[in-house]
């Protein structure tokens, strides 16, 4: 296990924001004290996280079973709904890259569609057809995006500054990632699906991303939901009982019709400054 600072400020005054239990380890979430991110600390090295990206990754998985079955579906749903969004800011058939890409299933769905989508995923460069960001010409996307994967990121940093050289001065980056302020993490507490231990090493909030993304050169444009991501946490978390998952779901889906913040995941629509 490795000590860190906060990605954003690099301070290391931080509160205990919540203790966590994973297959019989216990893990620690704190809460930055200056710009109010929360991330694990400490947390594996990625050197040892590597292992928790196997075949039984549900992005990476192949294996047929109901709850990957579920999955899939989820996933055809979310590709049409983050399509509609891109399209909104970009328009269609545009250059595109997609980041922490997993199987590489929306380039090649958006590729389907004519556009010319390229995609890169560090844990699984097998699947990918980028595999260095650093050999990318300069401005050469219209959109980047990048699904379910910031949380993920122990490079992040240097990700992002490379996501700055690449994409072109007009274009639009998307974020969506799990949203720490979301209503449902009131209702199940440490059960809370998208804490994802080990993997999720960052949890943002819109305030938290704003900070973050204005330090690389970003500013949040527009926000989103993916309102399916709701219905996934909800009932892919442990040890609630199936009537009060529904009950949550739709207590929920009431909260983010009041305060799109308080969705279970946000989709950040981002420009250069």
């Amino acid at each position: 296990m490795e000590s860190t600072n906060c990605i954003i400020c690099n301070k290391s005054s931080f509160d205990i924001f919540k203790l966590l239990e994973f297959d019989n380890k216990k893990f620690t979430l704190v809460k930055c004290l200056k710009c109010s991110l929360v991330f694990l600390n400490p947390r594996l090295s990625e050197s040892d996280i590597g292992k928790y990206y196997n075949e039984n990754y549900k992005p990476f998985q192949k294996k047929k079973n109901f709850i990957n079955s579920i999955y899939k579906i989820i996933r055809y749903i979310n590709f049409y709904i983050k399509k509609k969004i891109i399209i909104e800011y970009v328009g269609k058939n545009k250059n595109n890259l997609d980041i922490g890409s997993g199987d590489s299933f929306f380039s090649k769905k958006l590729n389907d569609l004519g556009w010319v989508s390229s995609s890169y995923d560090k844990f699984n460069p097998c699947d990918t057809d980028i595999k260095s960001l650093l050999k990318l010409n300069k401005k050469s996307f219209n959109s980047i995006t990048i699904w379910h994967s910031i949380e993920h990121m122990y490079d992040i940093n240097s990700v992002f500054k490379n996501v700055n050289n690449i994409l072109s001065d007009s274009g639009f980056l998307f974020i969506a990632c799990p949203n720490i302020d979301s209503k449902e993490v009131d209702y199940l507490n440490n059960n809370w699906a998208a804490y994802d231990l080990p993997r999720h090493i960052y949890h943002f909030n819109y305030n938290s991303m704003s900070i973050f993304l204005e330090k690389h050169g970003f500013t949040i444009e527009g926000v989103k939901n993916l309102k399916i991501d709701t219905f996934y946490n909800i009932f892919m978390s442990r040890n609630t009982n199936a009537l009060y998952k529904i009950l949550i779901l739709f207590r929920c889906f009431v909260n983010q019709l009041i305060n799109i913040k308080k969705s279970s995941s946000l989709v950040y629509v981002c420009k250069k400054i």
